[in-house]
């Protein structure tokens, strides 16, 4: 979506959707931080753990 489109969106809700608007980024910018400090392809250590023997 071209971002004049959105922001033209955004501005046209009423101002406690914008606040909903705004956290809801805010909780995906924190969603993709933490899916880049511990990618899901990367094996994690002790995982297997006594499953093995």
């Amino acid at each position: 979506m071209e971002n004049l489109k959105l922001y033209n969106q955004i501005e046209s809700l009423p101002q406690e959707l914008k606040q909903e608007v705004k956290d809801f980024v805010q909780f995906l910018l924190e969603k993709s931080k933490k899916r880049e400090k511990n990618p899901q392809n990367e094996p994690t250590a002790g995982l297997a753990k006594g499953s093995i023997s």
